[in-house]
C-alpha cells in the first residue's frame, strides 16, 4: 500500500519536473538496490517503461547497489559533489543518471498527504513546508552574502582584484626596468 503510494507521487511528480523522457529511456531496464544503513531496509527501484518503480524485492540481480546511511543517502542526492560517505557498487553512470533524475523531481505531497488528511490541511502543510524550503534557501544565500561581504571589505584576509591586478602591473614594470638596467650595465662592461 504504502509503495504503491510513493510509486504514484514519484511517477505522477514527473508533470510538475525538470525530468526530461530522454532521460528515463536512457536507462530503461535497469535496477538500483539501496541498503540503507543501520535501519535493516533494502529498496529495490526499477525503470521500466519510463517508470520509476519501488519494490520490496526484484528477480533479477540489480544493475547498481548502494549502501548508505538514510541521511547520506539523501545528502548525496541534493549534492553528489559533496563528499558523502555512500559506497556505489556496479554501473556508477547510470547511478549518477537516477540521482539526477531524483534531483529534477518536483513532488506534490499535497496529493499524497490528502489521501490521509483533509484536503485543505494538506495543502496549507504542503505550502507551508515549501515556505520553509524557501526560507531556508534564502537565509543560506543571504549568511554566504553577508560572509563574502564581511571578509572581502570588513577584513583584510582577501585582496581585492583590483588592488592584486595593479600589485602584478608594478612588478611587472619593475621586471621591465631591472632588465633594462642589467643591459645598460652589461654595455658598459
Amino acid at each position: 500500500m504504502f509503495l504503491d503510494d510513493l510509486n504514484k507521487l514519484i511517477n505522477n511528480s514527473f508533470a510538475y519536473s525538470n525530468v526530461n523522457t530522454t532521460d528515463l529511456k536512457s536507462i530503461d531496464g535497469k535496477s538500483l538496490k539501496i541498503d540503507l544503513l543501520n535501519t535493516n531496509t533494502v529498496i529495490f527501484i526499477e525503470i521500466n517503461n519510463e517508470k520509476i518503480l519501488l519494490k520490496d524485492e526484484i528477480e533479477n540481480e540489480p544493475s547498481i547497489t548502494i549502501l548508505a546511511t538514510p541521511i547520506n543517502l539523501l545528502s548525496y542526492i541534493k549534492n553528489p559533489n559533496n563528499e558523502n560517505e555512500i559506497k556505489i557498487m556496479g554501473d556508477i553512470k547510470t547511478a549518477e543518471k537516477i540521482f539526477k533524475i531524483f534531483q529534477g523531481i518536483n513532488f506534490d505531497f499535497t496529493s499524497v498527504l490528502a489521501t490521509y488528511i483533509n484536503q485543505d490541511l494538506a495543502y496549507y502543510m504542503s505550502r507551508s513546508f515549501q515556505h520553509i524550503a524557501e526560507s531556508k534557501k534564502y537565509a543560506r544565500e543571504s549568511f554566504q552574502r553577508n560572509i563574502e561581504e564581511y571578509i572581502r571589505e570588513d577584513q583584510d584576509l582577501l585582496v581585492q582584484k583590483e588592488v592584486f591586478d595593479e600589485f602584478s602591473n608594478s612588478i611587472v614594470k619593475l621586471r621591465n626596468k631591472i632588465d633594462f638596467m642589467e643591459k645598460k650595465i652589461k654595455s658598459f662592461s
